[in-house]
């Protein structure tokens, strides 16, 4: 800025720069925030959204500076609000440079005869312009110096302000204290402890809510990471823990829904409802008696089957999306829809992650003719019964592999088909209920998977 001919402009930081590079072979002119102002209010470069983004207060990504292009033209954006917390954090004002001119180059003969005068046309805003006495062409040059605002509600708050005062939503919860169930607040000043006498219901106080509630969270993996007692918002807000009780309840304690953004305590509010059962044995066992819950978990213990295989790169299963753990769940509804999205999620990351390569290769050193047709799970059958692998240890490997691809195959887009529902009513008669076949269904893929790495080991596939 030393060179612009201005003594307060040279003191000035540029927002904006445009580079050129020739090893960009597919842009190889582009922009770049200033450095400062990025990190600053907290912006990252996304190419993907030709934008500096950042993460609002609901995990969501929000584009701050946008760049478009318009073949040789570019127009650059940023939010105001963005910027004038920028301009007060640093105690400056922005100025916005313009210059234009129009003239018709075969019947222009210089700016000797123009009439130049200048206007003020707004607060802070200064224009020159000039013009020619036939009024054919014209030009146009000035400035506006751009002050940040700072009225309540126009600009984000300074990071040393302080924040609104938070709200909090009432829940209704088992009050075990007061042997009650009551609609309380999550506000922690009105919650007690364990040390202090009161009449206030503990902070460890159970709230339970319909199943639904995580659904929101399963169909968002960019957004949302479900753990098996946790639920994390990207860059946001966690809950610290969660269960499921024995009447199908989701349950939480009312102290820690107050660590939530209030949209989202009101979103969990909408599906509250009063206790139908306690909290779930593990729950009590971990969060009260402080033990290990080492009750066995069939799509725990599975995952973490599969995230050794994918450590150790396992020549016979790969992980194929990064995000095939993390969207597996079990479900936690009765609805058919959610079981056939959760046996899809099973099937793409069990099924889809074994090697056919591998197991052709294995096949085939074993002198059987393989048929191109053969996929995974037949070529797996194959390999054991070419080696007289016990039959029913083949079947622990086979049959729940070959059961739930053949399942997402028929239920994939959750086909209102006869056969269709003919599957679903005899999974109803033989189980109960979806969740209870998908627990059996699990259990058996993980012990599949076990019995497949300990064939690996053998070198027996």
């Amino acid at each position: 800025m030393q060179s612009c001919g201005s003594a307060t402009i040279a003191k000035g930081e540029q927002v904006i720069f445009a580079r050129d590079f020739e090893g960009h072979h597919d842009q190889r002119h582009y922009f770049e925030l200033s450095q400062k102002i990025a990190q600053l209010i907290g912006l990252h470069h996304v190419p993907s959204r030709q934008s500096y983004c950042r993460l609002d207060e609901d995990g969501d990504v929000e584009e701050v500076v946008r760049i478009t292009h318009f073949d040789d033209n570019h127009l650059i954006t940023i939010k105001r609000s963005e910027f004038d917390l920028y301009l007060e954090m640093a105690r400056s004002v922005a100025v916005l440079l313009f210059d234009s001119t129009r003239f018709d180059p075969s019947e222009f003969a210089g700016w000797s005869h123009a009439e130049v005068d200048s206007a003020e046309l707004a607060e802070d805003q200064i224009y020159y312009r000039g013009q020619t006495n036939l009024g054919k062409e014209s030009y146009r040059r000035g400035f506006a110096v751009i002050k940040p605002r700072t009225s309540p509600g126009s600009r984000r708050k300074l990071p040393w302000e302080a924040d609104d005062p938070k709200q909090y939503a009432t829940f209704i919860t088992q009050d075990w204290k007061n042997d009650r169930v009551c609609e309380w607040p999550c506000d922690p000043d009105q919650l007690g402890n364990y040390f202090t006498k009161s009449d206030l219901p503990y902070f460890t106080s159970p709230t339970f809510f319909r199943p639904e509630v995580l659904q929101k969270y399963k169909t968002d993996t960019d957004k949302y990471r479900i753990e098996s007692r946790q639920i994390h918002c990207r860059g946001t807000w966690s809950l610290t823990t969660y269960d499921i009780n024995e009447a199908g309840q989701v349950h939480t304690y009312i102290g820690y829904l107050g660590h939530l953004p209030y949209a989202e305590q009101l979103y969990w509010k909408s599906f509250n409802q009063a206790p139908k059962a306690t909290i779930s044995a593990r729950a009590y066992k971990t969060d009260f008696m402080a033990q290990f819950d080492t009750s066995h978990d069939p799509l725990v213990s599975l995952k973490s089957r599969l995230e050794r295989l994918a450590v150790q790169q396992s020549p016979w299963w790969q992980l194929k999306d990064e995000k095939a753990i993390q969207r597996a769940h079990y479900p936690y509804t009765d609805s058919q829809d959610e079981w056939a999205n959760e046996i899809m999620a099973l099937d793409q990351l069990v099924v889809e992650g074994l090697n056919r390569a591998h197991f052709k290769a294995k096949t085939e050193s074993l002198s059987v003719k393989v048929d191109p047709q053969w996929q995974s799970i037949k070529l797996i059958s194959e390999c054991l019964g070419a080696q007289s692998i016990n039959v029913d240890e083949a079947n622990a490997i086979v049959k729940p592999l070959q059961s739930l691809h053949g399942l997402r195959s028929k239920m994939k887009g959750h086909l209102g088909g006869s056969e269709a529902k003919g599957i679903r009513n005899e999974i109803l008669s033989a189980h109960g209920n979806f969740k209870t076949h998908y627990r059996k269904l699990v259990s058996e893929c993980d012990r599949a998977i076990k019995l497949l790495s300990e064939h690996s080991e053998q070198g027996i596939i």
